[in-house]
């Protein structure tokens, strides 16, 4: 099984919205958390994805993180 981990901590409540796209702008991964607070940790199984070059988008209430997602 090909996979990814996933893993933060907020200090704050807040709602977050998770997703994980190709270049071409497909959502391969999307998740939705409801005033999160503490550790999240999740696997997100890649199985059968094309290798390339993906973006994980993590959308916070205080901001935005991007990140690169290399699937080889």
């Amino acid at each position: 099984m090909c996979s990814s981990d996933l893993n933060f901590n907020l200090t704050d409540k807040q709602d977050v919205f998770i997703t994980l796209c190709s270049v071409t702008g497909q959502i391969i991964y999307e998740q939705s958390l409801t005033q999160h607070q503490g550790a999240f940790e999740q696997t997100i199984d890649v199985q059968g994805k094309a290798a390339g070059i993906y973006t994980l988008r993590i959308v916070l209430e205080k901001g935005v993180v991007n990140r690169k997602l290399i699937i080889e």
